[in-house]
């Protein structure tokens, strides 16, 4: 169950960002396993998923700290070391955004849903944020479809910019809030 308390602090503070539940983080965390290439010769996975899980959280706090080009090294690093590792083409993604470098970040969404064959948590993620490139690019037809991509693998975020891009929805809205706005001003609704 998603702690209430939770999606509204994430709300005040990221209010762009879709929210993603402890629970969900969790689950991403073990989701991740199952883009990473199975065949390096590495004597205990877990070990090895524990590191690259913890360079990417510095990265991550870099990022948050502003310092984007460091951030970029250790994800390079980590792409390097690892082909296989997609949560980290993901995060590389959102930092290239914050660098306004729209190509960098789309070559790595599309890595990313690549190398997590489209499945999972990572590959949500990537076509969410890479449906609102598209969508900035005016490009609605190619958002709309990674939109509902990422609505079908479980992105609540996904789908909700899908429900404002339908038309039908966006035309029931505006006739709701007209008649909502009508009440609310004390004018009659109906002849």
């Amino acid at each position: 169950m998603i702690s209430t308390d939770e999606a509204i602090v994430h709300a005040i503070i990221n209010p762009n960002e879709p929210f993603v539940s402890s629970a969900e983080r969790e689950r991403h965390q073990s989701q991740k396993t199952e883009s990473i290439n199975t065949e390096k010769p590495f004597s205990d996975r877990s070990e090895h998923l524990f590191k690259l899980a913890n360079q990417e959280r510095q990265a991550i706090k870099l990022a948050e700290e502003g310092q984007l080009d460091e951030a970029i090294d250790i994800l390079d690093g980590i792409i390097a070391f690892d082909p296989g590792y997609a949560s980290a083409y993901n995060n590389r993604a959102q930092i290239r955004q914050l660098r306004h470098d729209k190509e960098g970040a789309m070559h790595d969404l599309d890595r990313t849903i690549q190398v997590s064959n489209g499945k999972g948590e990572i590959a949500a993620l990537a076509l969410t944020q890479r449906g609102c490139l598209h969508r900035l690019q005016g490009q609605d037809d190619l958002a709309l479809r990674d939109l509902g991509l990422a609505a079908s693998l479980g992105s609540p975020f996904a789908k909700k910019i899908l429900v404002t891009l339908n038309p039908y929805a966006a035309l029931c809205n505006d006739m709701l809030t007209t008649m909502l706005t009508k009440c609310a001003d004390g004018e009659q609704i109906y002849d």
